[in-house]
């Protein structure tokens, strides 16, 4: 309906608190968002749900394929009895589809995006040369404690693949200190975590080993 600019139909869909008395006017600048012409196509994107106080409401994410560009509307739903209340609105006009925009490619990325690649493929590397290692060294007492150490990197650096954007959890832990993941249409992001047992063990790793007496004659 918002697309079709039957606007009179859209509002009846509204939650109260969002029919103020310029919503023709927003909802007509939101309708603009959608390129001329039906769609060639309609994906659904994105779904969360969110229970909260016993009120449930969901987000929805579709995407529309034109022939000149794409869009992107988002809509948050909650239901009260047999009826469905929006509670959020939002479209955006994108030149590409999700998919290409959140693409795992190496064009037009920055040094900062080789970087972080880089450290990805370099720490779980380490982690591993360090696991060896310790397998292989005469220790006196249990080795498990220092091989739980090694497998874990602490205090998680995730990177967004498609933004640039950090994010930091000082309290985490991360197999083999490095992850990648990304959701359906979502972008990849990449995990690392300082190696702290790897480089502990590889750096003391002389003063464990337990010197073998000669063989008897």
């Amino acid at each position: 309906d918002l697309r079709l600019g039957h606007l009179d139909s859209t509002r009846d869909h509204l939650a109260a608190k969002l029919r103020t008395a310029d919503i023709d006017t927003q909802l007509a600048k939101l309708a603009v968002y959608f390129p001329a012409g039906a769609p060639r196509s309609v994906k659904t994107v994105g779904f969360r749900k969110m229970i909260a106080n016993g009120e449930s409401r969901v987000m929805l994410t579709f995407e529309y394929q034109f022939d000149s560009a794409w869009a992107l509307a988002e809509m948050t739903v909650s239901t009260d009895g047999d009826q469905r209340i929006i509670e959020g609105l939002h479209v955006y006009r994108m030149k590409q589809s999700l998919e290409q925009t959140n693409a795992f490619t190496l064009r037009g990325k920055s040094p900062l995006h080789y970087v972080f690649l880089g450290l990805a493929c370099v720490i779980p590397l380490l982690c591993l040369y360090a696991l060896v290692m310790c397998l292989r060294t005469p220790m006196r007492g249990r080795k498990w404690p220092w091989i739980l150490f090694i497998l874990f990197g602490f205090v998680t650096v995730g990177f967004n693949w498609t933004t640039g954007a950090f994010s930091v959890q000082p309290i985490s832990f991360l197999l083999f200190g490095a992850s990648a993941f990304a959701s359906p249409y979502g972008p990849w992001t990449l995990s690392v975590a300082f190696p702290l047992g790897a480089i502990w063990f590889l750096l003391r790793r002389r003063s464990y080993v337990v010197v073998m007496p000669p063989p008897l004659k």
